[in-house]
């Protein structure tokens, strides 16, 4: 289990030589169990992770200065679950739904993980929580902006894929639809899972996904722009030119976002892919550049991996690359 990182604009990729001791770090599980990632307030990596029989999960954490994994022992965690997404909102992690255990019902439940009191707390109507919760998901995608969550589409109960898209205030800890009742105007991507999202200043940014089930014919690749102050969707620039995708990473620095890896379909067959893309949200061209050697990209980069594999921005414009699942014999492994 091992980080990568890049920087911009252009230092080589380079493999990260973090300590591996078996009681303190993550380890690599089947395709069916989850390992999923984040990046803490601190230039920090969070990695929440299901054990082998969906009985229990485990966290961990990554200190990137000095490249040592901690397990953060706590009295209260979630259940054990696959497919679910999380997020920070400042010093609070934030978890939603999942898959509880192969052929179960999805799970609808929010839960907040403090990194200073280094405490779960599960937040529904006990806690405070007002509003109606989105209905159970997996394969959604959460980002942040400023003190809210965002939550957008999925896979619901029934193979049903989800096109809303909603916010949890962790100020008032209230959930609120957001659809043109509440305002929103433009039409924004559809029904999607397995995208991804990231935030640029006041706005979620959106790409790819599948619209529907099949493995290959409902994937897109366009990138699309939620404005949280005016709600309004705007989809930035023509499609392209990458393959479409699922199961992908976006995270952002400035400005600019970056993409790597995923799916080009929904079986074991599918081919993985570990390319690497720029969009400057800022440059009035709307395109994209892939970031490789003809550009001067130097090193060797990432493998092919698709979910679960975090990317985020760190020490002031350096990538981090974290993990990720790729296929090798029955349920395909994580990285």
């Amino acid at each position: 289990f091992g980080g990568v990182e890049a920087a911009a604009k252009y230092r080589p990729w380079r493999q990260l030589n973090v300590p591996l001791w078996a009681h303190s770090k993550p380890t690599v599980r089947t395709y069916e169990h989850d390992q999923l990632a984040a990046k803490g307030p601190d230039d920090s990596m969070y990695v929440f992770q299901s054990d082998a029989d969906r009985v229990g999960s485990e966290l961990f954490k990554l200190d990137v200065d000095t490249k040592e994994w901690h397990k953060i022992e706590t009295d209260v965690t979630p259940s054990a679950r696959s497919v679910t997404a999380m997020t920070f909102v400042g010093n609070r992690m934030l978890l939603f739904g999942g898959n509880p255990s192969s052929g179960s019902v999805f799970a609808d439940d929010l839960w907040e993980f403090d990194t200073l009191t280094v405490r779960w707390t599960k937040l529904d109507a006990s806690a405070g929580v007002q509003g109606t919760v989105p209905s159970a998901r997996t394969n959604h995608a959460l980002t942040s902006v400023r003190d809210k969550m965002l939550l957008y589409g999925g896979l619901l109960d029934g193979n049903e894929v989800a096109d809303d898209l909603w916010e949890f205030d962790t100020l008032t800890l209230k959930w609120t639809q957001l659809d043109a009742a509440a305002g929103v105007q433009g039409t924004g991507p559809g029904a999607r899972n397995q995208h991804a999202m990231t935030t640029v200043g006041d706005k979620m940014l959106f790409f790819g996904g599948g619209k529907d089930m099949s493995s290959t014919s409902g994937l897109r690749n366009d990138l699309w722009e939620f404005d949280t102050l005016t709600l309004k969707w705007a989809q930035l620039g023509a499609a392209g030119p990458m393959i479409a995708r699922q199961q992908h990473a976006l995270t952002a620095i400035g400005g600019r976002i970056f993409l790597f890896g995923g799916s080009q379909g929904g079986n074991i067959n599918t081919p993985l892919l570990n390319d690497l893309w720029e969009f400057d949200t800022l440059s009035t061209a709307k395109s994209w550049t892939q970031l490789n050697a003809a550009v001067g990209v130097q090193g060797t980069g990432p493998s092919e991996r698709s979910c679960r594999h975090a990317f985020t921005a760190v020490n002031g414009g350096k990538l981090l690359l974290l993990g990720g699942a790729y296929f090798e014999g029955p349920g395909g492994r994580s990285r």
